[in-house]
């Protein structure tokens, strides 16, 4: 486990890049640029790079599924109980 100190605006910045990457949580972005750092250290041949954009791909899928759900939940909460 890996703990980091932000102020509140790198923190609010930090947020800001989460929900503009599609990361499900600020631990996602930041494992996500970790492990980025880690294969541009470790060489950038053809297989690093897909596994990269395939990471990108799946962090931007489960930011929209979340964004799914949550419409799910407003479209469900807005709408007119029936009356028997």
């Amino acid at each position: 486990m890996i703990s980091i100190r932000l102020s509140a605006e790198e923190y609010e910045s930090f947020r800001e890049l989460c929900l503009a990457q599609g990361a499900r949580s600020i631990s996602d972005l930041a494992r996500y640029a970790m492990q980025r750092l880690l294969v541009n250290n470790n060489g950038d041949g053809p297989d690093d790079i897909l596994r990269t954009r395939v990471r990108e791909l799946d962090i931007k899928v489960n930011f929209l599924d979340q964004e799914v759900e949550r419409l799910n939940r407003l479209v469900g909460s807005a709408r007119p109980e029936v009356v028997k």
